[in-house]
Parts: structure tokens; C-alpha cells; sequence
């Protein structure tokens, strides 16, 4: 539904740019009563800014330029991003062979700072730092907005 991420610089704990697009799925495209309530995404925003998967992916992989991207799951072998794109790309059946070591988790490194990752989803993992954060938490940029206050907080553990 959508692809969020950020460019950030680790050294100076900064967001240097951001990736945010809506995806009109080619399953369902009238969103559910539930799914609104859920994301505070209306079927008037859909329409207005959605753009199909392969225009989006086209947008990303162009903004990300094969750097490095990182996801993250409760556990190592859960469902990841990387899968949900995947699943994309063959729903789509699309010729696109992912970039071979792009994409990875952020898992093991909290894992190793001793957070209990099986706690916390990505929208949530911020607290495990105490970090306070605004936003819906349903929207993937929430999300992104949560995995990155959590990467600038590991040096507080």
C-alpha cells in the first residue's frame, strides 16, 4: 500500500531525505472501511496521489541508487520488507531482479544492543528507547519515523 523510507546520516543523527508514495494495488482498489479507519488513508487520497507499484518501485530504486536499505522484523526469519516487495514484483509480474545485497534488516543490531525485538514491531520499536513520537502509527513513514529514532538512540544503551 506504501513504500516509505529515509536517507539518513548516521554520524550526524539526521534524516537527509525522504521517500513516501502511495500504491494503487492491482488486487482491492477500493480501500475497506476498516483499512481507512486503520491508516487514516482515504480512497480520495488513493486516487488523488497513488501511482501504480511499477512507477513507485521505478521512483524508489531511482531516489535509493542502490544504497543500502534496511528493514526490520520481530525476528530474523519473520516476513520482511524485502518479502512484501518481492510479492509485489511477482503479483505485478514484473522482470526485476532486486540488487543482489541491497536490502537487509536492522534486527540483529538491536538484538545484539539487548532489545527484545519479539516486543515490538517496527511502529512500536521506538519505545523500547523511550523516544516519544508523534503520528499515525499505521502509516509506513510512522514506521520508518520509529526504526530511525530507535537507530539514533542504540548509542544511549
Amino acid at each position: 500500500m506504501q513504500i516509505a523510507a529515509q536517507r539518513i546520516d548516521l554520524k550526524e543523527k539526521k534524516v537527509v531525505s525522504n521517500f513516501n508514495r502511495i500504491i494503487i494495488q492491482c488486487i482491492n482498489r477500493y480501500l475497506s472501511q476498516y483499512f481507512i479507519d486503520l491508516t487514516h488513508i482515504t480512497q480520495k487520497q488513493l486516487e488523488e496521489k497513488g501511482k501504480y507499484f511499477t512507477e513507485v518501485w521505478e521512483a524508489f530504486s531511482a531516489w535509493s541508487n542502490d544504497t543500502l536499505c534496511y528493514s526490520y522484523s520481530k525476528k530474523l526469519t519473520d516476513h520482511t520488507d524485502t518479502n512484501v516487495i518481492k510479492e509485489n514484483i511477482r503479483l505485478y509480474d514484473l522482470s526485476i531482479q532486486l540488487p543482489l545485497g541491497q536490502f537487509h534488516t536492522w534486527t540483529e543490531l538491536f538484538q545484539t544492543a539487548g532489545i527484545d525485538t519479539e516486543k515490538y514491531n517496527s511502529r512500536k520499536l521506538h519505545q523500547a528507547f523511550d523516544v516519544s513520537l508523534s503520528g499515525h502509527e499505521h502509516k509506513a513513514m510512522h514506521d520508518v519515523n520509529s526504526l530511525v529514532a530507535s537507530i539514533f538512540a542504540l548509542d544511549t544503551r
